[in-house]
């Protein structure tokens, strides 16, 4: 979910593939069966794109996810909500959460600001940081949480409003 809220800041099928971006690699969903679903064609290549392969290392999946004009979005969102998450991680195992940011995290991260034209101070990429800091705040306790429900089957998830499907 703090993919997708930070995927509105980059339009609506950042956010669809948001929603989606680990549907691939952690359920048994194909893109044949997202395709059949009606998902967009964009979409689904940004899922893919950001899908981690077997035996791919993560160097690899990030300049995959860089290539593709809307997964370098959605992995640059993922990448943005791993940094800000990294606190937390450095509370239980402080020297692994330094070697995970150093070694993986900020070498993505710039990678994925150069292919979206974007550096660490323009507002598209604060202002993710910010709803990211947001959410994690949601998650602590410290702000409520924003309405999220059911539409029933068939229909999706509706957030603020709007199905996945209608964003």
């Amino acid at each position: 979910r703090p993919i997708a809220e930070g995927g509105l800041l980059f339009g609506r099928d950042a956010v669809r593939a948001a929603w989606l971006h680990d549907i691939l690699e952690d359920t048994a969903v194909t893109a044949v069966d997202l395709a059949a679903r009606g998902v967009n064609p964009n979409v689904i290549a940004a899922v893919e794109s950001v899908t981690k392969r077997e035996g791919e290392s993560y160097p690899e999946l990030i300049q995959r996810s860089a290539a593709d004009p809307l997964g370098r979005y959605v992995k640059l969102a993922d990448n943005a909500w791993n940094i800000v998450c990294s606190p937390a991680l450095a509370a239980v195992d402080q020297a692994r959460a330094e070697r995970m940011l150093d070694e993986k995290y900020l070498p993505a991260r710039e990678a994925l600001l150069t292919a979206t034209d974007l550096t660490l101070g323009t507002h598209g990429y604060t202002a993710l940081i910010e709803r990211l800091r947001l959410h994690l705040r949601r998650l602590a306790g410290h702000l409520p949480e924003p309405s999220l429900s059911p539409r029933g089957e068939g229909h999706g998830w509706v957030v603020g409003g709007y199905s996945v499907t209608e964003l």
